[in-house]
This record gives structure tokens, sequence and C-alpha cells, in this order.
């Protein structure tokens, strides 16, 4: 079917990507493997998956997460077969337990926090594109196809919503500016050695990506809520970080100096390219 549609559509415009999903509600691509979609046009097939936490048993760990994903489609990026997408990934955004900032409680699932925590390292480590559902806060009337079964009323609460319900802002801060700290590209076009980072998402230090030139990071913050194994390699840069939550006051950081210079705030130095922060913990872990 693909091949098919894909190649009638380029026969009335050559240049869109034919965005192609697997089985198991798009979360099996294992097939593509023995059965490719060929077109007519090379390069124009980009495949899809989408991903939930009910997709894996509660508290998988990292590793075991991966390779279901790298055995499900994760595969063809790793092997440079062809182009990969997320085209749905999503999470209750009601509650900061189903990202692993909170404990289980009436809203929130810690075991939802567990496949966050793995998917957003995988995204991290493959450097996947992706697609958030969704970002409507509320839901049009809607019903189950065939049956007629009624789903949603008009402006029924969307859970995994982005936005406030007059759309004119973030519904939780916290989520977005994790989702935001997870699009910058570590591969591929534009992408630079010396890189320039601005890091306004939530002040994690896992999310200040690409400043260390083979060097080493340590993490002195205790358990925190990130980690240090996922800061990008580059040959140098700058980071600002504009605080987020407030544990880490703004710094400027300039490593291709060897040093690092806070312009107000807690913060520890050491040179020889190994950068040392400290502080509470809580929004910076």
């Amino acid at each position: 079917m693909y091949t098919t549609v894909g190649n009638l559509i380029h026969q009335i415009d050559p240049h869109p990507l034919i965005i192609c999903e697997g089985l198991s509600y798009a979360g099996d691509l294992t097939g593509v493997a023995r059965h490719p979609v060929r077109l007519e046009r090379p390069g124009k097939v980009v495949y899809s998956m989408h991903d939930y936490p009910w997709f894996h048993a509660d508290g998988q760990s990292q590793a075991a997460y991966i390779a279901d994903m790298t055995k499900a489609g994760g595969y063809l990026v790793a092997d440079g077969l062809a182009p990969l997408w997320i085209g749905e990934f999503g999470n209750d955004t009601g509650s900061l337990a189903n990202f692993g900032l909170d404990p289980t409680s009436q809203v929130g699932n810690a075991n939802n926090g567990v496949w966050w925590t793995n998917i957003s390292a995988w995204l991290t480590e493959a450097d996947l594109d992706w697609c958030w559902w969704a970002l409507n806060p509320t839901h049009a009337k809607g019903s189950t196809p065939g049956t007629g079964q009624l789903q949603y009323n008009w402006g029924d609460r969307e859970p995994y919503g982005l936005l406030t319900s007059d759309w004119r802002d973030a519904g939780n801060p916290v989520v977005m500016k994790m989702l935001k700290s997870m699009t910058r590209p570590r591969t591929g076009p534009g992408v630079t050695a010396l890189a320039e980072l601005g890091d306004d998402g939530g002040g994690e230090l896992l999310h200040l990506l690409g400043l260390v030139e083979q060097g080493g990071a340590q993490d002195q913050l205790g358990p925190g809520r990130g980690d240090l194994g996922q800061l990008a390699d580059a040959v140098g840069g700058r980071a600002h970080d504009r605080g987020g939550l407030g544990s880490l006051h703004p710094v400027s950081v300039d490593l291709r100096q060897c040093g690092v210079h806070p312009r107000s705030g807690p913060l520890g130095v050491v040179v020889d390219r190994d950068v040392h922060a400290f502080g509470d913990g809580e929004a910076l872990g």
C-alpha cells in the first residue's frame, strides 16, 4: 500500500516524504528488515513508530527498554537503513509522578515515570525526532468508529494535552521545559563542533548538552533528577542556564577557556574540562 500510494503522490508532487507506520498500533517495524518500502524516488521513505507506557512492562529497566525499542524499529537508524520518526508518544501531564519527579498519587503513576525516563534517554541517545500526543487541552465530541459509542463530550479534558484550556500557555511548564530540552540535535546537518546552548529547560544538569571536550562530568548533587551520562560530547561551546525551576542561578560557562565564570549562584569549578556542579539536587539533579 505504501509503495503504491507513495508513487502516486510523487507523480503529482515529487518532494513529499512518505511516512510509513508499522503493526501493533504502530509499535512494530520489525518487518521492514525483510520487506522495506521501495519507492521510485529514492530517499523519500521515513518510518514512524508510536510508544506509550502501556506498551511496556511496569518497572522495565532502561537497558531492557532500549533493547526492545531497538528491536522494534530503532535498528533502522542504528544500522543506517532508513530514517525513523517517533510519530506519537505521550503521557498524562497532570502529575509530575508520570515523569518520575513525584511519587504515585491518585493522579500520577510512578510506573509511567519509569517509562518516561526510559524513552527520554533513548530519544536523546539515538537523536530521534518525535511528535508529542497531544497539543490540544480538550476534546471535541467523539465516538468509537463502528459502534458509535460516545468517548468524549465537547470540552472534556485531554489528559496528555500540553496547553492550557485557552490555548495560550503551557498547561504544565515543567513538562514543556523537559520536551524543549530534548529538541536539540546531536548529529546531522547544521550541527557543529562548537555548540552554543541556551538551557531554560528546568535547570536540570541533564540538559546541559555539548559541554565536554574529551573530559568528564561529575554530578555531586546526590540522587537528584537527572543523569549526567546523557551529556552530549562536543569540542567546546558555551552554556547559558537561565535557571528554570530555580536551583541553578544564572551562569555562563566557557569551556574553551577551561574555566567557569558564574554571574551569580552556587557553582564549583574544575579545570581540565571537568565540570562539577553544586546545588540542592532538586531542579538540577
